[in-house]
């Protein structure tokens, strides 16, 4: 738990990082993202807060999806 607390208080630094860039009317930055890996780290986070707690999440793609996105943005 300690771990996955860890990675998104950088996660959430990182949003309010771009928070104040958006503001400055910057680019974003998009970069080749592994979409299963970003959804599975998702699903791992929500499966520990409240209201979903004791759901069960089930995800099961057929093959690897990437794409040109942020993946903090997107997460």
């Amino acid at each position: 738990y300690l771990r996955m607390i860890q990675q998104e208080a950088f996660r959430c630094k990182n949003i309010t990082e771009r928070l104040l860039d958006f503001s400055r009317t910057g680019e974003p930055e998009r970069v080749e993202t592994d979409i299963l890996a970003l959804v599975r780290s998702t699903i791992e986070m929500v499966q520990h807060m409240g209201r979903t707690k004791g759901k069960n999440v089930e995800f099961e793609p057929t093959q690897q999806v990437t794409a040109r996105v942020n993946p903090q943005e997107l997460k």
